[in-house]
């Protein structure tokens, strides 16, 4: 018997995941609904709501973070008001329904970079330091703004990365 057999029949590899986030904070177009609008125009019926899921982002998001110890907050610009809204929360319940996601939406006229401070506010008002949450956005400058900010984030891309490298490990 050589080492290698010895080894291999003492020494167990066992893979421990990190600490799910306690909050994951989600952008909802481009990041887990499909955009085929351009940015800056009205508001129209079956704007959000007939959207499509981007399947394979969900589904990383589901591996990576699902615990029964992380919550989900949509946190999304919205056009149209309180119609516009209703819409994606509409949209929010059908395709992320386990995840019982809470919302978060800005301003129509606000910068979405002001996320960040969204996030901050939210950490503070519920006792959270912002190392335990994340962000997974599309837009490079929110990213960058929360990041200024200590807020952990990372781009769909990188979930859908993460998630491939924990099933191949299994």
């Amino acid at each position: 018997m050589n080492m290698l057999d010895i080894f291999s029949k003492t020494k167990t590899i066992t893979y421990t995941p990190p600490i799910c986030p306690k909050v994951v904070f989600l952008d909802l177009d481009n990041t887990v609904a499909e955009n085929r609008v351009v940015n800056n125009i009205d508001y129209y019926k079956g704007m959000y709501i007939n959207k499509r899921p981007i399947k394979a982002v969900i589904n990383a998001i589901r591996v990576c973070y699902k615990s029964p110890y992380t919550k989900f907050v949509i946190i999304s610009k919205t056009q149209g008001g309180v119609k516009g809204r209703r819409e994606k929360v509409k949209w929010a319940k059908k395709y992320l329904r386990d995840f019982k996601p809470k919302f978060i939406f800005l301003y129509d006229n606000e910068p979405s970079t002001n996320k960040g401070k969204y996030i901050m506010k939210y950490c503070e008002e519920n006792n959270l330091h912002r190392g335990t949450v994340l962000l997974i956005d599309d837009n490079k400058e929110v990213l960058i703004e929360a990041d200024k900010l200590g807020i952990p984030v990372k781009y769909p891309q990188n979930v859908l990365v993460r998630a491939d490298y924990l099933h191949n490990i299994k």
